[in-house]
């Protein structure tokens, strides 16, 4: 593999990495949206993501067309010592972002799970009073209620 190659190689993974800086920053902001029940803003965050993911695939054809399908191991056991230390350390920085990211991710999905447990829990309790009466004139118990509640779905 060419020095170029080599180079064109290692700018490529630091783009990569520093997307998933960003995404990472965006799952921080999409938790706390998640928390604060800010759905517009989490949308809006989603589509920030979905923009910057589709870049990261973008990048990784050109490090296919590159490299073809070896992976970094691989082509740091044929570079020399200071490409390869490189190549590491950018894999090194890659996977733990990873792994950190998909924590992330799976706390969000807790974190929105748990929300409509409790959506659905409230939506619950309002369609539950079928058999509560109101009060009716001279303050007597008056079932009224035929049945029908304030909300008729679930989320």
């Amino acid at each position: 593999m060419t020095v170029a190659k080599i180079l064109k190689l290692i700018t490529i993974l630091e783009k990569i990495y520093n997307i998933y800086q960003e995404i990472y920053a965006l799952g921080e902001e999409k938790k706390d949206f998640i928390i604060g029940q800010e759905i517009e803003l989490l949308e809006e965050t989603v589509q920030k993501e979905e923009s910057l993911l589709s870049k990261i695939t973008k990048l990784e054809e050109k490090r296919i067309e590159l490299v073809g399908e070896r992976s970094l191991s691989e082509l740091m056991n044929n570079l020399d010592s200071n490409y390869g230390e490189k190549l590491n350390d950018i894999k090194g920085k890659l996977t733990k972002l990873v792994v950190d990211l998909e924590g992330l991710n799976q706390l969000n999905n807790q974190l929105i799970k748990d929300s409509l447990y409790l959506t659905n829990l409230n939506l619950n309790l309002l369609t539950k009073n079928k058999d509560q009466g109101t009060y009716g004139k001279k303050g007597r118990l008056s079932k009224q209620n035929n049945g029908n509640s304030f909300i008729n779905h679930k989320a």
